[in-house]
């Protein structure tokens, strides 16, 4: 997702999901109903690069590391509604 907005000027909307381990348990052949939390975050806005040149591998793991943090925040507040993962 890092490379392609670095190399595409695209904006990344990160999104944490809590309860989604209600909804089909381990060894669970089918769903089942249950509540889910979505928290979605602050756009992540990316500039396009200039020219068609190489994403330098510094940009990509700097959007890599801010997207970790900023998908990890959300998902914490989205299991923390939702009372577990």
């Amino acid at each position: 997702v890092a490379f392609l907005a670095a190399r595409t000027g695209a904006t990344i909307v990160p999104v944490g999901i809590g309860g989604s381990a209600s909804v089909m348990p381990k060894g669970s052949h089918l769903p089942r109903p249950h509540h889910i939390h979505l928290v979605v975050g602050e756009p992540i806005v990316v500039e396009a690069p200039e020219g068609a040149g190489r994403v330098p591998r510094s940009r990509v793991r700097e959007l890599t590391e801010r997207l970790t943090a900023s998908i990890q925040q959300l998902y914490d507040r989205a299991v923390q509604v939702a009372g577990r993962a």
